[in-house]
């Protein structure tokens, strides 16, 4: 699956890892997510995962905002721009996965359609994007 993955990717300018923290963060409750914890969820070591974190934020897909609960937290959400982001990569891949010409393996082609049926992409679209509470694009300076 990674093979397909990374192709519909790179048109973001994204890795595998980096796909992988958006999703993550996607899927988290309203306050974010900590960076130790997406540590522990993604191989390679806390100082890889920092980078990466970064790389998204200058990248304006990720933004963060201190805990409610314990303001020396500092947690990590999905933009509006990454939501879109990632909603468009979810679309570029079923339209791999459903295309009769795709030059992709049978596992392949299963691993991505388990991947989107995890998205559900019926309620992943660009007209469901959530309000994330965060600035728009146009306010990110």
């Amino acid at each position: 699956m990674r093979q397909p993955l990374d192709e519909a990717l790179r048109a973001w300018h994204l890795s595998h890892a980096e796909f992988q923290i958006l999703w993550l963060c996607r899927d988290t409750n309203y306050e974010g997510i900590g960076q130790t914890e997406l540590s522990r969820q993604l191989p390679g070591s806390k100082a890889q995962t920092s980078g990466l974190v970064e790389s998204l934020r200058c990248q304006r897909l990720l933004a963060s905002q201190r805990s409610s609960r314990d303001r020396r937290r500092q947690l990590w959400r999905i933009t509006d721009l990454g939501y879109r982001t990632l909603v468009q990569i979810l679309h570029a891949l079923d339209t791999v996965v459903n295309s009769g010409d795709a030059q992709i393996s049978a596992s392949d082609q299963q691993q991505l359609s388990q991947l989107l049926t995890k998205a559900s992409l019926t309620d992943f679209s660009l007209q469901s994007c959530p309000d994330t509470g965060l600035p728009t694009d146009r306010e990110v300076g």
